[in-house]
């Protein structure tokens, strides 16, 4: 199988994220179905789940590269690249993948680390998952203290929630939240 740089990314725990424009392209595997190619991962990298994303960026000369859409930050994390502007001619296929990376997030989390830096990311991040922590789950916020976009976001966040959980102090940049 042809995997070049770039088509596939892994969290080290046996989640992949690829693109079936690139991986299933015949120019590469020949037309290899997903469910062949799933196995072929599973066989030599150890993946136990494929998050199949779909769409091509205009220009992209890649086949849809994954790297060009969305990547793992950490184990558990997942950036991806968002269009708010219908009229983008990126529109569409960027509102696929991140339509496609929400309906795999799990149904519970019991433990929640986010290590992201930048107001958007840690908004989405929040938006999307602190929902789904349970009563008595825990939420680990990496960058609360230092960077100035995580903490804004998080406060914002808690405020249009009308929340005002304890930030237990672990460091000088992380916080940690029991949810009630």
């Amino acid at each position: 199988i042809v995997l070049e740089g770039g088509s596939i990314d892994v969290n080290g725990r046996g989640i992949c994220l690829t693109t079936s424009s690139c991986l299933l392209n015949p120019n590469r595997n020949g037309g290899l179905s997903s469910k062949k190619m799933e196995k072929y991962l599973e066989n030599y990298l150890g993946v136990n789940k494929v998050i199949w994303l779909d769409g091509t960026l205009k220009g992209d000369d890649t086949d849809g590269h994954v790297d060009n859409l969305a990547r793992f930050v950490n184990p558990s994390t997942i950036v991806y690249v968002s269009e708010k502007n219908k009229r983008d001619e990126n529109y569409l296929c960027l509102k696929k993948v991140e339509d496609t990376l929400k309906s795999n997030t799990p149904s519970k989390i019991a433990l929640l680390r986010l290590d992201t830096d930048w107001y958007e990311s840690t908004k989405i991040e929040l938006e999307v998952l602190y929902p789904l922590i349970t009563k008595g789950g825990v939420l680990i916020i990496d960058d609360y203290g230092h960077f100035e976009g995580a903490k804004r976001a998080v406060d914002d966040y808690f405020r249009k929630i009308n929340q005002q959980p304890l930030l237990n102090r672990i460091d000088y940049t992380g916080r940690l939240i029991i949810k009630t």
